[in-house]
């Protein structure tokens, strides 16, 4: 007899049905727009830091407490631009003085605030607001100065003083001048017609030599 070989055929491999393929692929495209997602919310928490801002309207000369201070979010890239300063710096905020008026909600940024420091015994510190044309260009921290004014009865007066800051508020025009003078003139300063005031530029007298 003579032997009959038979050839196994391979098992035909079956396809999963269309309705599958299309199930796994809205799966895998859902995770995908997950992960995505995730990464875009997680760069723009990374892209984000909290700055400090004035809790209250601050006036010139006022000393910073934490009770003026509050936090806001800004974009990352924006804090160099906008001279902010990190939340994390609000302990070295504290003790310093505003050199301009502060609005509610504004960024405090270093140029809005000066160093806290008591006046020489005898001495006051105060700061006037002068109009242009009402301060000389030139002026600087240090030059000694002769303040004039004219009070409510229409005196005039003046005295000496040292300016001590000049601050130039952008867009308002005029000049913010902090001036160190005697504590008895302190009284006529206060008492001076605002719009009236004028600071000029003196030289310090020199005294005379004896014979």
């Amino acid at each position: 007899m003579n032997a009959k070989t038979t050839s196994k055929s391979k098992p035909e491999r079956r396809r999963p049905p269309r309705r599958t393929v299309a199930l796994i692929a809205c799966i895998l495209a859902a995770l995908g727009s997950a992960a995505v997602f995730s990464l875009v919310a997680f760069t723009n928490a990374e892209e984000r830091t909290t700055v400090l801002v004035a809790r209250q309207a601050l006036a010139a000369g006022h000393i910073v407490t934490d009770g003026d201070l509050d936090e806001q979010e800004v974009a990352a890239a924006d804090v160099a631009d906008l001279e902010a300063i990190d939340a994390d710096h609000a302990s070295s905020v504290v003790g310093k003085v505003v050199a301009v008026p502060v609005t509610e909600g504004a960024l405090l940024t270093e140029q809005l605030l000066g160093e806290a420091a008591l006046p020489e015994p005898g001495r006051v510190t105060a700061t006037v607001l002068l109009a242009d044309g009402r301060w000389p260009t030139a002026l600087e921290a240090g030059l000694p100065v002769t303040v004039m004014g004219v009070n409510a009865a229409g005196a005039a007066w003046q005295t000496g003083a040292v300016a001590l800051d000049i601050a130039v508020p952008e867009g308002s025009g005029g000049a913010l001048v902090s001036l160190s003078l005697t504590a008895a003139d302190a009284p006529a300063l206060a008492g001076a017609d605002p719009a009236s005031l004028m600071v000029v530029i003196s030289t310090p007298t020199v005294p005379a030599e004896g014979n």
